[in-house]
C-alpha cells in the first residue's frame, strides 16, 4: 500500500503485520529511510524530531539490520540521543560540508547533498540552508537550488570538516582480550550478545581469516571499528597495548575485567570506570555492557528487534 513515510514524508510502501501475540506493526519501505518496523503504540515525535530520525535512518540504512529494525518509543528515544544526530548549527554545517567533501573527487567538483544528510525538513529548508552557506562563502552554489542544487566547497569550508575517526566498518566493535579457551563463554555470552543488543558486531582478531602479521590485523581492526572493548582478565600485555593504541586514535575504550582479577590491573588503568564481571550472573553483566555502550557510544546500526 502506498503511504507517506512518517519521518521523511517520502512516498513509501507499507503493510500491517498482525501475529496475535504483540501489538500490530507496520512495515515501512522508504526510498530514503530504508525498511523498518513501526510500532503502533504511542509514537508522537515533534517535527524537529522527525527530521532527526529521518537523518539517522538515512545514514544507517546501508549498515543496519534493516529487516529487523523496529522503532518503538524506547528506540525512538535512543535514536534521538545517538551521536549521529547533530546537536548544534555547527554540527549541521559540518554534516553537509563533510558529505560534500567525501563525495568530491577533485576540488571544485559539484555534488547534490540529499535532504536527510543535511537534517532538514524539505527542499525549501535545504535551499535556504545552502544559500546561507553560500553567503558565508563556505560553498559555491548553482543549478536548480530548489530541486537539484549543485554544490562545491570553498577553501574556507574545509575548516568546518571536524577531525573524523575513520571507520570503514560502521557498527563494528573490536575486542581486545586474552585468547584462552576459558574466555570463550565470556566473549560469546557477555560481549558478543551485549554488543548485539546495542546494535554492534563484536569481532576478535582470532576469529578472522588473514594473511601476514597478526599485529597488522589488530591495528586494522581497531582502525575500522567504532569503539573498543578491552578486557584485562589475565593481564595480557597485548590488551594494554591495543587499548592505548585505540585511545591514541581517539576511539572510546570500554574497560572490562573478571572480578577476581580486578585488583591486578595496572595503575594507569585501574582508576578508570571498569565493568567487573563473573560467571555467576551472565545475564546481568550482558545487560550492564549493553547499557554502557548505549550510554557512551549510542545506538548502533545493527540493532535487532529484540
Amino acid at each position: 500500500m502506498q503511504s507517506k513515510c512518517p519521518f521523511c514524508n517520502s512516498e513509501s510502501d507499507s503493510r500491517t503485520l498482525i501475529d496475535g501475540v504483540r501489538l500490530p506493526r507496520v512495515v515501512v519501505n522508504c526510498p530514503q529511510c530504508g525498511e523498518y518496523f513501526l510500532s503502533t503504540d504511542t509514537l508522537t515525535p515533534s517535527e524537529i524530531e522527525k527530521v532527526n530520525i529521518a537523518g539517522y535512518l538515512y545514514e544507517t540504512k546501508s549498515v543496519r539490520g534493516e529487516s529487523s529494525f523496529e522503532i518503538d518509543n524506547t528506540r525512538l528515544s535512543e535514536i534521538l540521543k545517538s551521536p549521529l544526530v547533530p546537536r548544534t548549527l555547527s554540527d549541521r554545517i559540518s554534516k553537509v560540508v563533510t558529505y560534500i567533501d567525501s563525495e568530491s573527487r577533485y576540488f571544485g567538483q559539484s555534488v547534490t547533498p540529499p535532504i536527510p544528510v543535511m537534517y532538514v525538513a524539505d527542499k525549501e529548508e535545504r535551499a535556504n540552508f545552502l544559500r546561507s552557506l553560500m553567503n558565508e562563502h563556505l560553498i559555491n552554489l548553482s543549478g536548480n537550488v530548489e530541486d537539484k542544487p549543485e554544490v562545491s566547497l570553498t577553501l574556507k569550508a574545509l575548516d568546518f570538516i571536524k577531525p573524523r575517526i575513520e571507520t570503514s566498518r560502521p557498527g563494528q566493535c573490536f575486542v581486545a582480550m586474552w585468547f584462552d579457551e576459558k574466555m570463550n563463554k565470556f566473549f560469546n555470552e557477555i560481549v558478543l550478545a551485549g554488543c548485539a543488543n546495542a546494535g554492534y558486531k563484536a569481532i576478535r582478531v582470532i576469529d578472522k581469516e588473514y594473511n601476514g602479521d597478526i599485529t597488522d590485523e589488530i591495528i586494522a581492526g581497531i582502525k575500522e571499528s567504532d569503539f573498543i572493548i578491552a578486557d584485562f582478565t589475565g593481564q595480557r600485555g597485548g590488551v594494554y597495548y591495543e587499548a592505548g593504541y585505540a585511545i591514541g586514535l581517539g576511539k572510546t575504550v570500554i574497560q572490562m575485567c573478571q572480578e577476581e582479577d580486578l585488583p591486578n590491573m595496572h595503575f594507569d588503568t585501574n582508576h578508570i570506570n571498569t565493568i567487573k564481571w563473573n560467571y555467576n550472573d551472565v545475564d546481568s553483566y550482558r545487560k550492564i555492557l549493553t547499557n554502557r555502550i548505549r550510554a557512551t557510544i549510542g545506538l548502533g546500526p545493527n540493532i535487532s528487534k529484540s
